[in-house]
């Protein structure tokens, strides 16, 4: 490869949308080709920087980034693909996968049989049974793999409420406060909150989420606890519609997520050096997570009635307007 630009973080060009074409390929990112350098593609980039040491880690594309992904430098593998689109100046790299690979490594978060909680009491919705659920205040999924330099553990929480609601009921469905059947169909929509989810980015500062029914995450802040785990935290905001046997049934409610990433470095001859601060964890445990790993969330999550209600009939309630 020759005359690639440097590209910087927060720019427009041809040149950025060759770049998302490339990452896309190696599976390092998994955002759209439209050109523009933003702070999701800044995470990948600085992942990618981090991983396979090329200072400064700060996001800016330079050649030896550009070697890297034409499989040019000594550290990259030279076996891959090209990408569609090609070379903003009408070639292809002779490139390689930068992780061995076209699609980069997955984990699949296993569920941890952690149960969501009814509300006492179910609410009431144009007539029909509604009901709110609290979402563990535990891990409801977690996965540990090797790396070869380090074990990872990873555990991901959601925090919160949300409601179930039904818009009409299905022909020939009774509307019985003590018909189980509403409140199985109102857990089994839950399976959506979870359903599809993956997670990238778990190399850099910032973590991308993406889901089969589109609810929607966004990281805010990321959280350092000695002496090796990195919390990254930020909000989730839940409205899916699921078709069941009573009904159209609305999910909806805003949650807080928290992914705790902790990495443990296999014993060496040498001590481990001792990480102090943030800065200090993703200089010294980012780079042995693979950048381009893809968390495979396919967890349920298991829902258990209140102790009040025991399962029984439900008590209906007024459902205050703009409570959902």
């Amino acid at each position: 490869m020759a005359g690639e630009p440097e590209l910087h973080p927060h720019t427009s060009s041809e040149w950025v949308t060759y770049l998302q074409q490339l990452l896309n390929h190696y599976g390092v990112w998994s955002g759209p080709e439209d050109g523009d350098y933003g702070d999701e593609l800044l995470a990948a980039v600085r992942g990618l920087q981090q991983q396979y040491q090329l200072t400064p880690a700060d996001g800016v594309v330079r050649a030896d980034l550009w070697a890297l992904l034409a499989g040019e430098s000594s550290s990259a593998p030279t076996d891959g693909g090209h990408p569609d689109g090609g070379h903003p100046d009408g070639g292809h790299p002779d490139g390689g996968h930068p992780d061995g690979g076209p699609h980069g490594d997955s984990h699949t978060l296993h569920g941890t049989g952690a149960h969501a909680e009814e509300f006492p009491a179910s609410m009431m919705a144009g007539g029909l049974p509604a009901f709110k659920y609290n979402l563990p205040s535990v891990p409801i999924a977690e996965v540990s793999f090797d790396t070869g330099n380090a074990a990872v553990d990873m555990r991901l929480s959601l925090i919160g409420s949300v409601t179930v609601t039904f818009e009409h009921a299905a022909q020939g469905v009774t509307t019985t406060v003590n018909d189980q059947t509403w409140r199985l169909a109102a857990q089994q929509s839950l399976d959506g909150i979870t359903e599809g989810i993956q997670i990238q980015g778990v190399g850099g500062d910032r973590v991308s989420f993406s889901t089969t029914f589109g609810n929607q995450f966004e990281q805010t802040e990321v959280r350092f606890t000695p002496p090796n785990t990195m919390s990254f935290l930020g909000s989730c905001l839940i409205g899916y519609h699921v078709d069941t046997e009573v009904g159209q049934a609305t999910v909806r409610g805003s949650v807080g997520f928290q992914l705790d990433v902790t990495v443990t470095p296999h014993p060496t001859s040498e001590p481990a050096p001792e990480v102090q601060d943030e800065r200090g964890w993703f200089e010294e445990y980012a780079p042995v997570i693979l950048t381009g790993t893809v968390i495979a969330l396919v967890v349920v999550v298991a829902i258990a009635a209140a102790p009040e209600t025991g399962g029984g009939s439900l008590e209906l309630i007024p459902l205050a307007a703009g409570a959902l």
